[in-house]
């Protein structure tokens, strides 16, 4: 796992910023390319992913 998969997944734990404002935080331009690293990576959506943390 990437150093900005890390960050990004504590942020969607930790945060409520909105998938926009992570991926620029983390350094993607393109909020549409980080959505689809994201799930090619981790086999779920950012949205998903914070929903199953918040169950």
């Amino acid at each position: 796992m990437t150093v900005r998969m890390s960050s990004t997944q504590n942020l969607l734990k930790t945060t409520e910023y909105n998938v926009a404002e992570i991926s620029d935080i983390v350094g993607y331009e393109s909020p549409l390319y980080f959505s689809r690293i994201f799930k090619k990576q981790n086999d779920v959506s950012s949205l998903e992913f914070r929903r199953q943390i918040q169950t």
